[in-house]
């Protein structure tokens, strides 16, 4: 139910999500594209998740120290 409020809250008041959202053209696109992401690579926060998706900047390489 938790993961179901944040999605909820996230589609309604976080203008990145939605910009990737409409960009992705579907939430499953969406979260495949994010899952994929997060398993091979570290990112500080979601913020910098979506907006490496979103402009397509260089996906930072994993530490391995």
């Amino acid at each position: 139910m938790l993961a179901f409020l944040v999605d909820q809250a996230q589609q309604v008041g976080d203008s990145l999500f939605q910009a990737l959202w409409a960009k992705m053209g579907s939430k499953r696109r969406l979260w495949k594209k994010v899952l994929s992401l997060f398993e091979c690579f570290h990112f500080p926060s979601f913020r910098r998740l979506y907006e490496t998706l979103l402009d397509f900047q260089k996906i930072p390489l994993p530490n391995t120290s």
